[in-house]
């Protein structure tokens, strides 16, 4: 996390995700892919409830002990990933995630989506951001190249590891993998670093 905020502002992030969903104080939110929890940390104190997720131990240890000394009792933190998280209790109102479905490749993200409206209300915000490929496939070498550039050196190698090892899709991809899962798409920001948000919602 902290090498992380040399080029993240995590404060700003965490609003404008909150904006973007609409989140509101009765509402219960799920993040899919916590990491160190800095964003359920924050939005913790925004809405009713909060369900993190992620399949590191040591990450959700970091985060449970950061919850407890901040005094925040309204988390509850699950051991668990895309394809292994059971959502009990009544569906959220909002689902976030960021920066981990590049995790599993495509069949897996279409699994991994499904589960993800089931734990949805009807009507219910869905905030995907990962790396997304949206350009020409002629242009790979070049935009690689430039993107790779365009980090701090300390982030060059492991973002060449990304493009090498993770599973990054293309965007007419990733738009069919969140229709099929019964999501339309209401907005797509196109952010650095191939970085792309969808604000998505569950079909009634």
């Amino acid at each position: 996390e902290s090498r992380m905020g040399e080029i993240r502002n995590f404060d700003a992030e965490a609003a404008e995700i909150m904006h973007a969903v609409d989140l509101q104080p009765e509402q219960t939110l799920l993040e899919m892919g916590m990491g160190t929890g800095w964003f359920a940390l924050r939005v913790a104190a925004h809405c009713q409830f909060v369900h993190a997720c992620d399949i590191s131990k040591p990450m959700l240890e970091y985060a449970r002990l950061r919850a407890r000394e901040a005094g925040i009792q309204n988390i509850a933190f699950h051991h668990a990933g895309f394809l292994t998280y059971v959502h009990d209790g009544e569906p959220a109102d909002v689902v976030v995630s960021q920066l981990a479905l590049h995790h599993i490749p495509d069949f897996w993200k279409a699994v991994a989506l499904h589960r993800i409206a089931r734990a949805l209300k009807p009507g219910g915000v869905f905030w995907l951001k990962d790396v997304v490929f949206g350009f020409e496939l002629g242009d790979y070498e070049r935009v690689f190249d430039e993107a790779r550039e365009s980090f701090p050196p300390a982030f060059r190698e492991p973002w060449v590891g990304h493009v090498n090892r993770e599973f990054s899709t293309q965007a007419w991809i990733m738009e069919g993998l969140l229709e099929r899962a019964g999501f339309t798409i209401e907005s797509t920001d196109e952010g650095p670093l191939l970085a792309v948000s969808y604000l998505c919602r569950k079909v009634a």
